[in-house]
């Protein structure tokens, strides 16, 4: 395994992703069988999807809100960045996701954080 740590105005996080975008559904795990008050809610609040048992439990599918992978990304910098901690929130909400082709916006100093180019030794 290749490490290389690297110290500039900017940090790089890179996802690489098996598909860019994930199921429009999701399973939607509710309340143990045996607590009958807490499963009537479960099945009157989830009434889209039918309504299966799985390991004791209620459980139905709900749709998704964001379905591609920079979409969820994106989300989780813009809205999610304060559980990152106060430090990394400050820098982080201002995060520019780049995805496909963009990428090549910042090829050299991908490079050079990658250490994939003949002008940076690591």
């Amino acid at each position: 395994m290749r490490t290389h740590s690297f110290a500039n105005d900017y940090c790089y996080i890179i996802i690489e992703t098996l598909f860019g975008k994930i199921s429009g559904v999701k399973k939607h795990y509710g309340p143990i069988i045996e607590n009958y008050a807490d499963s009537m809610r479960f099945i009157e609040k989830n009434k889209e999807y039918d309504k299966f048992f799985e390991d004791g439990r209620y459980v139905t599918y709900k749709k998704r809100e964001l379905t591609h992978v920079h979409e969820i990304i994106e989300n989780a910098v813009r809205k999610e960045f304060k559980s990152m901690g106060k430090d990394v929130a400050d820098y982080i909400r201002d995060a520019v996701v780049l995805k496909g082709l963009d990428l090549l916006e910042i090829k050299d100093e991908l490079a050079e954080f990658l250490c994939i180019s003949e002008k940076f030794k690591c």
